[in-house]
């Protein structure tokens, strides 16, 4: 399964404690979700070390001097002690939104859990004949270069790609995909990133970008503290996001980098999460296509 699969694979809420093994000590988390790919970790900052108000790229120091890229960890191991340990791959660190002082660590397993597995922990697994893939088909191919006189950048009108609409008949909206302009608000900020999103929630927006649009040309094989801390460095903290529909623009406004992932599966690409300052109005919400009941 890739990298991709793995973010999309279903996941169900948990909410059991989880025990990791750091290089130094083991800290105590808790599992919000996971699938059988998969799980996100939320810890205390206080448990880390750390002192909040915290940036991206302090988080992802902490981490990495804290745990390896891989580690073990022990699933409700206030019930089960050591019985079912896992090993596991840091994907990304992330900084939530919804709860303060906390940090959420998102891990692939390095195998799959099973049904027993699923049973002990009493979490009901989604079957693995679960398909991602239908979920890929479901979206038309990406058009081709389309001209918006709405999208300018320096007074120049842009041609950037067409994202793929979502069919009529899917109900996910958060997987609805828009253009995305990313503008550092740092002084001889570098030039605005022209991307799509790749998930919008209430909370947050991530965008996939290619690694030398937002870094430029050279070596990419490079960590993931690294590409974070390059990312920050250009752009800043803070930036300024616009998404932009068919219709016009949608929402723009600050927003703060909150996390990066490195598609191991797609090695000339980034994914970097943007949260929101503050609650969305629901007029927003509508817009984003977040609450298709509102009136």
């Amino acid at each position: 399964m890739t990298t991709i699969d793995r973010r999309k694979a279903e996941r169900v809420d948990a909410g059991f404690p989880v025990e990791l093994t750091t290089q130094r000590k083991f800290v105590e988390g808790e599992v919000k979700d996971l699938s059988r790919v998969g799980i996100r970790v939320r810890l205390s900052t206080l448990a880390l070390g750390m002192t909040m108000p915290l940036s991206t790229v302090d988080a992802g120091k902490g981490v990495s001097a804290l745990l390896a890229d891989a580690f073990s960890l022990n699933l409700n191991h206030t019930k089960l002690g050591t019985l079912l340990p896992r090993a596991v791959k840091l994907a990304r660190v992330g900084i939530p939104e919804d709860e303060a002082g906390m940090l959420d660590l998102c891990c692939e397993f390095d195998e799959a859990l099973g049904d027993a597995e699923g049973a002990v922990l009493d979490v009901l697994l989604p079957p693995f004949t679960e398909s991602v893939q239908e979920w890929c088909d479901d979206l038309p191919a990406c058009a081709g270069q389309v001209r918006f006189a709405d999208v300018e950048a320096g007074g120049t009108t842009v041609s950037v790609p067409a994202p793929a609409a979502p069919a009529a008949a899917r109900s996910n909206k958060r997987d609805q995909r828009f253009r995305a302009f990313v503008s550092s608000l740092q002084p001889d900020a570098p030039p605005a990133l022209f991307c799509h999103t790749d998930l919008v929630t209430g909370f947050a927006v991530r965008v996939r970008v290619t690694r030398e649009a937002a870094l430029g040309a050279g070596d990419q094989a490079i960590s993931l503290q690294q590409v974070t801390q390059a990312f920050v460095d250009a752009f800043g903290n803070e930036v300024d996001l616009r998404l932009v529909g068919t219709a016009g623009d949608l929402w723009s406004g600050p927003v703060r980098v909150s996390g990066v992932e490195l598609p191991k599966s797609e090695p000339g690409e980034m994914l970097v999460t943007l949260a929101f300052d503050r609650k969305l109005r629901l007029s927003e919400m509508r817009n984003l296509g977040l609450r298709a009941d509102a009136a």
